[in-house]
């Protein structure tokens, strides 16, 4: 890396905190923040309502990049449509979470909303065939819900966004990195009383993320970890007589704040596990290896099982029938 690329990404890192830090200050006169409410107020720990801006601040940061519309041939790189589809759906996917995060939407409105903003991807998608059209919808469906799913704890998501795309796209890693800080400070003094931090990524930063992952299929290895988080949880769900969409603190990370570890040392651990593949798939792609890839994934997946094992569930599951 030249002195003038790390220049960039230090600005970009910069830019990123600096832009949180204003939104966070203007998101409660326009109703821009995650607040518990409801049946999400005993799953939801922060004593405030915390402003849901950092999927915007790196909007704004890749936006003055020129890297929202970017794209690579990898995997199914060459079936996605041109430049001007691709923004039009991220334009579409953002607003969705935007909303969501301002007033939650019903998991039904909310998935035919998502579904909706994902079309461009097969409409605009002259130069390939309508199902593979259709099948990247479904795969950016699968791929917004995943990371959405796995934004549950502070610094979780951002840092292995920081880490995946570092090697496809490491100017969204440096944004993502310059919001990290706001992300995990609950514990500063300012916080302590409400246990939340500065600022959440919300809804619209990850769809944000898992857009970028769909344009850079590379760094479909970041996905790995919360993948299997969000596979485990639907099958615990499901067995004990829940809902897989109802959110509860049965997550991966849940469980690590279980056993002790702190907010900032969980996100480190996620991260350590997820490394694998996150850092793996992408190499593996460079080189045109499918059993380094494999490995990678393989890694991840032995790591993930070991911390399970480490961390068991401590809570019962919402919504379990009595005989469980």
């Amino acid at each position: 890396m030249s002195a003038a690329e790390a220049w960039l990404l230090a600005r970009a890192a910069g830019a990123s905190f600096v832009l949180t830090l204003v939104l966070a200050r203007l998101a409660p006169r326009v109703g821009w923040t995650d607040a518990p409410r409801g049946a999400d107020a005993a799953r939801k720990l922060q004593g405030r309502a915390v402003p849901a801006v950092g999927g915007l601040a790196l909007l704004l940061v890749l936006l003055a990049g020129g890297e929202l519309g970017a794209s690579s041939d990898a995997l199914w790189g060459a079936h996605l449509p041109g430049e001007r589809a691709r923004l039009l759906t991220l334009a579409l996917v953002f607003t969705v979470g935007a909303l969501d995060d301002r007033r939650p939407l019903a998991p039904g409105p909310k998935s035919l909303a998502q579904l909706v903003a994902l079309a461009p991807l097969a409409i605009g998608n002259g130069n390939a065939s309508l199902a593979w059209g259709l099948a990247l919808v479904a795969l950016g469906f699968l791929l917004v819900n995943v990371l959405n799913t796995f934004d549950n704890a502070d610094g979780a998501l951002a840092l292995l966004a920081a880490l995946g795309l570092a090697p496809v796209l490491p100017l969204a890693s440096a944004a993502a990195l310059g919001f990290l800080p706001l992300n995990l400070d609950a514990g500063r003094a300012a916080n302590r009383a409400s246990r939340a931090p500065s600022a959440y990524l919300g809804d619209a930063g990850a769809f944000l993320l898992a857009l970028l992952v769909l344009y850079r299929p590379p760094a479909l290895g970041l996905v790995v970890l919360p993948f299997l988080d969000l596979v485990r949880l639907t099958w615990v769900r499901w067995r004990a007589g829940s809902r897989p969409w109802l959110g509860d603190r049965r997550h991966l990370a849940h469980r690590c704040e279980a056993r002790g570890l702190t907010r900032p040392v969980t996100a480190l651990v996620l991260a350590a596990l997820a490394a694998p593949a996150a850092l793996g798939v992408p190499l593996a792609c460079a080189r045109g290896s499918a059993l380094l890839g494999a490995a990678a994934v393989g890694l991840t997946l032995a790591l993930f099982l070991a911390a399970l094992r480490w961390a068991p569930d401590p809570l019962p599951c919402p919504g379990a029938r009595a005989s469980e």
